[in-house]
């Protein structure tokens, strides 16, 4: 289910050498990134992170957000984090892009029949709020 109408927002991160050499040079220079397995290729986000390196393959294709990040807290490339996943992250700066990222839609999923418990009925009903009130790490809208 899809958490109300709440948006999250990405941004590019970086080892410390990798976010200063992009602040010197941008993104045209022969930085590495980082992306997905090609499985998720279509997703908006995939797509903005490859068309910001374009006519490049990525350093390195991961399967999962955490594995992106670490790989970026290692210094092995660039990555598109969700902004909830990248702030504060040791080791991580943050790298501003030329374009900026597409907005992704926050989803909860769930076993249909557990929707009526009312420990998840609880954050059902909260997350929305809790986004809203903290966008300074959802980046997104509610």
């Amino acid at each position: 289910m899809r958490v109300a109408h709440s948006t999250v927002a990405r941004r590019l991160d970086a080892a410390p050498p990798l976010a200063r050499a992009a602040a010197l040079s941008g993104l045209d220079g022969n930085l590495p990134f980082l992306s997905v397995i090609e499985e998720h290729e279509e997703l908006p986000e995939i797509q903005w992170i490859h068309g910001l390196f374009p006519r490049r393959c990525p350093a390195l294709r991961l399967s999962t957000t955490l594995a992106l990040r670490a790989a970026a807290m290692a210094g092995m490339g660039i990555a598109a984090l969700p902004r909830y996943v990248g702030l504060g992250a040791p080791g991580l700066n943050e790298i501003m892009p030329p374009s900026p990222a597409p907005l992704e839609s926050l989803f909860l999923v769930t076993h249909r029949e557990q929707c009526g418990l009312a420990r998840l009925r609880v954050l059902i009903d909260d997350l929305p709020q809790v986004v809203a009130a903290d966008q300074a790490l959802f980046g997104g809208n509610a």
